[in-house]
C-alpha cells in the first residue's frame, strides 16, 4: 500500500472516529445507527464497515487511542499516593473527574456498551492494566499481596466511575458539595492504596 493511500485511510477512520462520537452525542450509543455515523462521515456504509466491523469496535478504538493520557493520569496518582498526603490525591481526583467531563461522550458509550452486554467490557479494556503505570506504589508492596492490591486500585477505578455517573444524573439530588465528594474520594483512596506501603499487609 502506497503512503498516500495509507494517509487518506487514516484521515477516513478519523473522521469515522469524530462522526461516531458526533452521533453518540446527540442519539446515544444504544441508539445510534452505522448510517448515521457514515452521513456524518460523508462515506458509505461499506466504507464505514471497512474500518470498524460494529460501533463496538468505534469505541474499542477510540479507547485505545486515550490510554497513552490515561497511563499517565494514574502515573500521577502513583506520585500523589507516595506523598501520602491527601490534598495531593484530592487533587488528582479533581483533575480525573474533569477529564470524564471532558470524555462524557466515550464515557457514556461504554457504560452503555456495558449494559447491554457485560461481555464486551472486558474487549474495551484489553490489555490495559491501571496497576502497571503505578511503580512506587507496586514496589512498596510484597509480592504475596500483588494481586490484592491490584484489585483494590481496580475497586477504586470503579467507585471513580461511578461517582462521577452520579454526579451527572440529572435526576438524583447532590449527596454532598462536589469539594466534599472529592475530599471523600480522597480519604478512601488513601486509606485503601496506602495499606500496602505502610508495612501493615
Amino acid at each position: 500500500m502506497s503512503t498516500l493511500r495509507r494517509a487518506q485511510r487514516e484521515v477516513t477512520r478519523q473522521r469515522l472516529e469524530e462522526a461516531a462520537l458526533a452521533v453518540f452525542a446527540e442519539a446515544g450509543f444504544s441508539s445510534a445507527t452505522i448510517d448515521q455515523i457514515a452521513a456524518r462521515a460523508d462515506v458509505s456504509r461499506a466504507t464505514f464497515y471497512f474500518h470498524f466491523p460494529s460501533k463496538v469496535d468505534v469505541v474499542a478504538a477510540l479507547l485505545a487511542e486515550r490510554r497513552p493520557a490515561v497511563a499517565e493520569f494514574y502515573s500521577r496518582l502513583d506520585e500523589a499516593v507516595a506523598t501520602r498526603r491527601l490534598e495531593n490525591v484530592e487533587a488528582w481526583i479533581k483533575d480525573a473527574l474533569a477529564d470524564f467531563d471532558k470524555n462524557a461522550t466515550l464515557m457514556s458509550a461504554t457504560h452503555q456498551i456495558a449494559a447491554a452486554d457485560p461481555e464486551h467490557l472486558a474487549r474495551l479494556g484489553a490489555g490495559f492494566r491501571h496497576i502497571a503505570h503505578m511503580p512506587k506504589l507496586t514496589s512498596a508492596c510484597p509480592p504475596e499481596h500483588q494481586a490484592a492490591l491490584e484489585f483494590r486500585l481496580n475497586l477504586m477505578v470503579a467507585l471513580l466511575d461511578r461517582t462521577w455517573t452520579r454526579l451527572k444524573s440529572p435526576d438524583l439530588d447532590p449527596v454532598l458539595p462536589p469539594q466534599d465528594v472529592r475530599r471523600t474520594l480522597a480519604e478512601i483512596f488513601m486509606a485503601t492504596l496506602s495499606y500496602f506501603g505502610n508495612g501493615s499487609a
